[in-house]
């Protein structure tokens, strides 16, 4: 049982990679993070205001997995596909009322910074906007 536990523990403190081709996480280095998910990574003071969602979600896949046509390097980062999951109400209220654009949404949703989602190349760009707002609510008409 304390192996068991060990084992968890150091699973709770290890960064995983994001976006790697196959299905096993890529260990990148030890760090306080924890085994779950949180919802938005922080990124920088500006892209979370005014909004800022810290709540931390039980780790469970992706709704949504797009694999990249292009893809590419940024800030030592490897980035081969991008994985959306719900956005959370207090972003989708934001994005309603003004404060937030839908990139930046998107991005949080994605648990990339909207640098990442800029780099992409337009194809990539419109898969993953696409699949972000199919699990977001409809804005157009608010």
């Amino acid at each position: 049982m304390e192996e068991r536990e060990a084992v968890f523990d150091r699973l709770r403190t290890t960064e995983w990679e994001i976006g790697q081709d196959d299905d096993a996480p890529k260990q990148l280095k030890e760090s306080d993070a924890g085994a779950e998910e949180a919802a938005s990574p922080p990124q920088s003071s500006s892209e979370l205001a005014p909004f800022r969602n810290s709540a931390i979600y039980a780790s469970r896949p992706p709704a949504m997995s797009i694999p990249l046509a292009w893809p590419f390097t940024l800030d030592g980062q490897r980035y081969r596909r991008i994985d959306i999951r719900p956005p959370a109400r207090g972003d989708v209220e934001a994005v309603v009322s003004g404060a937030l654009s839908e990139l930046a949404m998107h991005s949080r949703m994605a648990g990339v910074s909207e640098a990442v989602m800029r780099a992409l190349r337009w194809d990539d760009a419109e898969k993953v906007a696409v699949a972000a707002r199919f699990l977001a609510p409809d804005l157009t008409d608010r």
